[in-house]
């Protein structure tokens, strides 16, 4: 597919620590299923306004500090979505169309310091968010 081919030269970089795809209007779901396997050193992932209506895998980047998935089209958190990051420190997941945010979503996040749910459709906080 198009993505695949547009982004084959990152397969090269099993060493890649920080990764910008943002405003690529495209399904990059598939892309990052195949390309999980060579980026476990990736710290720092921006996919802002990248049309994602899914969440996408992140439990290959075990390392990862900062997420930016803002200006997307993601609807619920589920708690299976960040369980392998827990080294996180910033996670930007605001200005999507979050409406439900599952129990114990961020329970494995001790080192996270900045949450923006800002500007999402959120109607009720999971008891763990309102305490930070």
């Amino acid at each position: 597919s198009i993505v695949n081919d547009s982004f084959q030269f990152l397969y090269n970089f099993d060493k890649l620590k920080i990764l910008d795809a943002s405003n690529c209007n495209n399904d990059l779901n598939g892309y990052f299923l195949d390309f999980k396997m060579n980026s476990k050193e990736l710290i720092e992932l921006k996919m802002v306004d990248s049309n994602l209506e899914n969440m996408i895998d992140l439990s290959f980047c075990q390392k990862l500090k900062l997420i930016n998935l803002s200006k997307n089209k993601l609807s619920l958190i589920k708690k299976i979505y960040f369980d392998s990051n827990t080294l996180m420190i910033n996670l930007n997941l605001s200005m999507n169309c979050i409406q439900f945010i599952e129990k114990g979503s961020f329970d494995t996040l001790n080192y996270l310091r900045i949450l923006d749910l800002s500007h999402n459709q959120i109607t009720h906080l999971p008891e763990e968010i309102q305490q930070l």
